[in-house]
Parts: C-alpha cells; structure tokens; sequence
C-alpha cells in the first residue's frame, strides 16, 4: 500500500511508538539512539501513576533543570536536551534519566503519551 502511495506522488507519513516498560533507567541508552528520529514517546501510564490516555498538566511537566514543586513530574532540560522524570518532584529521591536526546530536539507535555 505504501508503495502503491509513493507510486502515485502521494506522500506518507508513518509514525513510530516506542512504548517504554520495566524500570525507566534502562532506557535511557536506547531512548538516545532513536530519539532524534522518534520524538514522541508512548509510557504506560500506570508506571508513572496515570491513567490509560492520560494528559500531563502544567505541574506534571517542567521545562527547566530542576522540578518546581513536591509532586511526580517530567523534566525536560532544553540545555541539555534531556528528559529526566522525578517520583516525588523537589523531595529526597533525585530525578532519573528517561532519554537525552541528539541535536535541536524540543520535547513538550504534548509529546508524552500513556497507554
């Protein structure tokens, strides 16, 4: 089909979905590889605490270097392009890496999708 599509002039986009599973530290390496290639990521949501579809609000998402509040969170760092998240935001337990990602990437709440 998709070359029948190619034949024709039509273009095709394809979108790829990783879906990240067991511990989130182990996937920091891959998440490098692919990630310029692959900017949208797919969690499931109730290793992260959220639902099936689940949207991030404002306190669930920082862009910046560090959390900003005592709640679970993702941190995107635009400096470093790396996308950490962080169980208890500005407690005790520090922030781990999920992926840092190659070139001029900008990775937004919109981007982080939960199954």
């Amino acid at each position: 089909m998709q070359q029948a599509r190619r034949a024709a002039g039509l273009s095709v986009d394809v979108e790829w979905r990783f879906v990240w599973e067991d511990d989130v530290q182990d996937h920091a390496e891959l998440a490098t590889l692919l990630a310029k290639a692959f900017p949208r990521s797919q969690f499931t949501g109730s290793d992260y605490g959220f639902a099936t579809g689940h949207t991030l609000t404002a306190g669930e998402f920082t862009t910046g270097a560090a959390a900003v509040n005592d709640t679970p969170q993702f941190i995107w760092n635009p400096t470093t392009h790396t996308l950490y998240w962080d169980s208890d935001g500005n407690g005790s337990h520090a922030a781990v890496i999920i992926a840092s990602f190659l070139g001029s990437v900008t990775v937004g709440a919109s981007d982080i999708h939960f199954t």
